[in-house]
Formats: C-alpha cells, sequence, structure tokens
C-alpha cells in the first residue's frame, strides 16, 4: 500500500498524490532559492545598514502601491543616511520595512535547507522503488538476511530509471518532462496503488539471494 501520513500536512500522500507532492516540494523549493537569491544583496543593505544605500522605502515609492503606507517617510528627506543618524534611517527606510525583509530572507532560507532534506529523503525511496515505511521494513529485513549471510533484494526495485518513470507517470523523460512535468497537468499514475507488478520473479530471485564470503 502506497501510503505516507504526513501530520504537518493533515493528510495523506498516497498512489494518486504522490506525485503532485514531491513537484510541489521541488518548484517550492526553486521559488524559495530565487526569492533567497534575488533578494541578497537587498537583505545585506538592511542588515549591515550601509550609508551609501539608497533605501527601500525611497527606491520602491513609484514602484509598489503599499509602499508608503509601510514606510511612512516624508517625501523630501535626502535618499543617503550616516550611518549614525538613526533616527533619519528608521525615518527613511521604516523600522518595520526592515524587520519584514530580514524575516524573509531568514523564512525562505530555512525553507530552502528543510525541503532540501525532503527532496533527497523522497528522492531515495523513489530511486530504490520504496515507499517510506518500506524503507524502515525493507532496512530492517536486510540486517535479518545480513545475519544469516545472505542479501535481501528489494523485489519492487525496477531501477532508479524505471522507478522514476513509474513514479511520474511517463514513458520517455525526453519527450514527457516539458508537457507532463514542467508544465501543471492531470492524469493518473500507472496502477491502482494496491497491487504492484514485482521486479523479477520467485525463480529469478532466488539466484540472488546468495550466501556472503
Amino acid at each position: 500500500l502506497n501510503i505516507m501520513h504526513l501530520a504537518w500536512l493533515n493528510q495523506c500522500v498516497g498512489h494518486y498524490n504522490h506525485r503532485y507532492f514531491y513537484l510541489t516540494l521541488i518548484f517550492m523549493w526553486l521559488c524559495c532559492i530565487y526569492v533567497v537569491y534575488g533578494m541578497r544583496e537587498c537583505f545585506i543593505d538592511h542588515y549591515r545598514i550601509e550609508g551609501s544605500v539608497v533605501p527601500w522605502c525611497m527606491a520602491m515609492e513609484n514602484k509598489l502601491c503599499y509602499a508608503k503606507w509601510l514606510c511612512h517617510y516624508e517625501t523630501n528627506i535626502s535618499t543617503k543616511c550616516e550611518m549614525e543618524q538613526e533616527t533619519c534611517r528608521e525615518l527613511v527606510s521604516g523600522r518595520i520595512v526592515q524587520y519584514l525583509i530580514l524575516v524573509e530572507f531568514f523564512v525562505a532560507l530555512a525553507i530552502v535547507v528543510g525541503l532540501l532534506w525532503l527532496i533527497y529523503s523522497h528522492g531515495k525511496i523513489i530511486s530504490n522503488g520504496e515507499t517510506s515505511i518500506e524503507y524502515y521494513i525493507n532496512l530492517a529485513t536486510a540486517k535479518k538476511f545480513a545475519m544469516r549471510r545472505k542479501v535481501y533484494m528489494n523485489p519492487y526495485d525496477f531501477g532508479w530509471k524505471k522507478n522514476w518513470k513509474s513514479f511520474l507517470g511517463i514513458d520517455d523523460f525526453r519527450g514527457d518532462f516539458f508537457k507532463k512535468i514542467i508544465i501543471p497537468s492531470v492524469y493518473q499514475p500507472n496502477g491502482d496503488g494496491l497491487s504492484w507488478p514485482f521486479a523479477f520473479s520467485l525463480d529469478e530471485l532466488l539466484p540472488h539471494v546468495q550466501r556472503q564470503t
């Protein structure tokens, strides 16, 4: 049974939505990378409070309709403030704007790190033809086989390439990558999520269960 419960989503990720969940992780991670990379200079300016930098509020005055509402500054104030002129910097940039920029950067950076772990862990089990529950089951089974000097092989592992094709529901990476992965699409995955084909038959499995020398 291909099913995983995610408490922080308050729902189960299973056969019919696992692909959407994983692609959402990928796209969200890329978006956060874009945010972190795009605002790095703005973050450094507001974190270090350099005197020669044009404040965010002054730069965005005529570009964002809500800039004046956030900043609350007078239009005749100079665009440059000396570092020791704390009151001037607060009036021009706005303390709330500085906090928002710092919070946005750190939150995006934290999401990048957190999602990277999720992407790696799910990518690993997908490459091995497993679910998160099967990963621990196979790990325990492999240890039991090792104690008997035998090698355990996952009967549902078709190799990383076929496993990814089955997971994404595509036949060809080059032909289907753009129209089924990059572009949002709705199509049924392979199978029903209850019964799964074996990568090899029992007769083919027995020669692979070898005694370790």
